[in-house]
């Protein structure tokens, strides 16, 4: 029987948590007595079953030392314990002083791209940005396979390595699995025009964008929702006060679970300013929804897109307001 070890630590919100279950249920689905795999964890997210364990460690999200920690003394002692043979790692990062074979979810796209991060203010994209980018990269060159969700990031990751050959880089396409009786009614008719835009408050997500084009909007019959408190952190209090002393119609409702935003997707229109994704989920599951989506224009949304019916690009904030404005019109 084969021992294949999955780390994945990392998981514990939307996106990573999504993948962490889709990966779950497929494994649970095969009932595969030829194999036994070990889920390594940081929280209680999935259960076990007859060739399913999972191994529980939240201490590993304490901070970046309990995170070292455990990568180069605790995860080798547990492939070494169980006899793993084969590790798959959701990491963005290869597990250390082993020598088996391994193969690595890129769920990161920060070291593939141009953007920069303030030390003060977004410390630990900072931090990803100057100092885990080399460890990830360093751990593509020694993978013996990579996974990746875009061809958009294979390519970005051919760019950057000369060790990694093309045919051992796999493209997954997410499939989001989503009620379809649950769409977005076209013909429903509402006092005001509705937005929404799931994302938590970092500067690559570019909630500016939706306060510049508010700023020019003339019109009051509009409410867009941001899914942050405006506490968060440094940018998420400046998006309040922004907020606040514009009278802007934006309307903070905190953190959402995936269901409360599915729920939205069916009555509000998805704006997607982010400058930076590793797929962009909110756009494949507003898609899946048939949800209007208006979007910052980029290679990879538009292979995420798939000249989606219901899409609009914008390359400026005016470029927005313009679009937001026609939408109100109709």
């Amino acid at each position: 029987m084969e021992k294949i070890m999955i780390f994945n630590v990392p998981a514990q919100e939307l996106g990573a948590l999504t993948v962490l279950k889709n990966t779950y249920n497929d494994i649970d689905n095969q009932k595969n007595n030829n194999k036994r795999y070990y889920f390594v964890l940081s929280g209680p997210y999935i259960s076990e079953t007859e060739n399913i364990k999972v191994k529980i460690f939240p201490w590993v999200k304490k901070s970046w030392f309990h995170r070292l920690f455990f990568d180069y003394f605790i995860a080798p002692r547990i492939v070494k314990t169980e006899k793993i043979e084969r590790i798959i790692s959701y990491h963005n990062l290869s597990i250390p002083r082993v020598k088996i074979n391994q193969t690595l979810f890129i769920h990161n796209a920060i070291p593939f791209t141009n953007l920069e991060f303030s030390l003060i203010k977004e410390t630990k994209l900072w931090i990803y940005k100057n100092v885990m980018s080399r460890r990830i990269k360093s751990s593509i060159n020694k993978a013996d396979q990579l996974i990746v969700q875009s061809e958009w990031l294979k390519k970005r990751i051919l760019q950057t390595s000369t060790v990694i050959q093309p045919n051992n880089i796999v493209v997954e396409k997410y499939c989001s699995e989503i009620d379809y009786n649950n769409q977005f009614d076209h013909n429903s008719k509402s006092l005001k025009t509705l937005f929404i835009y799931p994302a938590g408050p970092y500067s690559y997500k570019n909630h500016i964008d939706i306060i510049d084009a508010c700023k020019k909007l003339t019109k009051d019959n509009i409410e867009i929702i941001f899914t942050i408190t405006g506490n968060e952190n440094t940018i998420a209090r400046n998006i309040k006060k922004e907020i606040d002393l514009f009278k802007l119609p934006i309307k903070l409702v905190g953190s959402l679970i995936h269901d409360q935003v599915l729920e939205y997707f069916k009555t509000h229109i998805l704006i997607f300013p982010s400058k930076l994704e590793t797929l962009g989920l909110p756009l494949l599951e507003a898609k899946s929804m048939n949800t209007p989506i208006i979007y910052r224009y980029s290679e990879l949304y538009e292979e995420v897109l798939d000249n989606y019916k219901y899409a609009v690009s914008y390359e400026t904030f005016l470029d927005l307001k313009v679009i937001i404005d026609e939408v109100m019109e109709q």
